[in-house]
């Protein structure tokens, strides 16, 4: 256990982590502002770029809209994770912007969800947004969301060892 996390479980912080595929900017090396991540999972024998291409393919994909910067001061090392991480190349958009894709462990603090109301006079609802990409050549739509605070607070990433 890392010692982020030890640290928020002694200060009886919620934390929930999700399995899935983190679509993000990796230009110039820099921390990008925001990711877009699908929850979703490894099958038995299935490699990350075999799910990856599954899970793009399917109509019904929806990615979420994290704000990703915050953890850079969790994880100092954060700029060295995303250099190292084993992802593939996934043109994104209607000008097919070149973006990264792999598979990652995003750990979210939903402490505070219990305490976040929903108020009819503030709060708006996420609009869906369409947005092609092309992943080896296939072609598909994927929807963009706002991120829920089910989902909670990006509080760090963790790599998965895979072959």
């Amino acid at each position: 256990m890392s010692s982020s996390i030890a640290s928020s479980y002694a200060q009886n912080r919620k934390l929930q982590a999700q399995n899935g595929i983190m679509i993000y900017d990796s230009k110039n090396g820099s921390i990008p502002q925001e990711v877009y991540f699908i929850p979703a999972s490894l099958k038995e024998n299935e490699d990350q770029f075999d799910m990856i291409n599954r899970v793009l393919q399917c109509s019904t994909t929806i990615a979420y809209q994290i704000y990703f910067q915050g953890i850079r001061w969790i994880m100092p090392n954060l700029k060295s994770v995303l250099s190292n991480l084993k992802g593939d190349e996934i043109k994104y958009g209607y000008k097919s912007v070149n973006l990264r894709v792999c598979y990652i462990k995003l750990i979210f603090d939903i402490t505070l969800n219990d305490d976040v109301t929903d108020d009819d006079n503030s709060s708006q609802e996420s609009i869906p947004v369409q947005v092609p990409i092309q992943y080896h050549n296939k072609k598909n739509i994927i929807t963009i969301m706002d991120q829920t605070k089910e989902i909670g607070m990006l509080h760090k990433i963790e790599v998965f060892k895979l072959t």
